[in-house]
C-alpha cells in the first residue's frame, strides 16, 4: 500500500512539473516567433536551339525536288533485323528511303560490329540516292 501511495506521488509531482511554468521557459526566453524562410531559387535550364539553315528556303528546295514516295519515305523510321545489312534490305532501304535507320542492341555486339552495319547502311543509302558506292568509302 506505501508503494502505490509512493508511485502515485511520484507521478502526480511529474504531471504537475512538466505543466507547471516554474520549470518551463520564461516569457522573456520564449522564441516569439517563427524564422523566416526563404525560398531557394530553382535553376531552369536555357531554351534549347534548333539548328536551322542559314537559307530559309533550303527545306522548300529540298522538298520541291522530291516526289511524293521520297517525301513520304522521309517519314518513315526503318529498323534492321540481324547484325548484317542483308541484299533484302538494302534493296527495302533504297526502294523506301526512309527519314531514319533505328538501330536496337541486337543490331550488334561490340563498337566495331554497329560501326561496320552503319557504313554498309550509309554506302546502300548513298547508291539509292544516285551516288556510287566507291563515292562512300572512308
Amino acid at each position: 500500500m506505501v508503494i502505490r501511495k509512493l508511485a502515485l506521488f511520484c507521478a502526480l509531482c511529474i504531471f504537475i512539473s512538466a505543466c507547471s511554468p516554474l520549470f518551463g521557459p520564461r516569457p522573456s526566453e520564449a522564441q516569439t516567433s517563427l524564422p523566416i524562410l526563404t525560398p531557394t531559387p530553382i535553376p531552369t535550364a536555357p531554351p534549347l536551339s534548333i539548328p536551322t539553315p542559314s537559307d530559309p528556303s533550303w527545306a522548300a528546295n529540298r522538298l520541291a525536288g522530291m516526289s511524293l514516295p521520297e517525301k513520304v519515305g522521309q517519314m518513315l523510321l526503318m529498323g534492321i533485323e540481324g547484325r548484317d545489312l542483308t541484299d533484302s534490305n538494302c534493296q527495302l532501304l533504297q526502294r523506301l528511303r526512309p527519314g531514319g535507320i533505328f538501330i536496337q542492341a541486337e543490331n550488334a555486339a561490340n563498337p566495331q560490329q554497329l560501326r561496320q552495319l552503319t557504313r554498309d547502311i550509309q554506302r546502300c543509302a548513298q547508291t539509292a540516292a544516285g551516288e556510287g558506292s566507291d563515292q562512300a568509302k572512308p
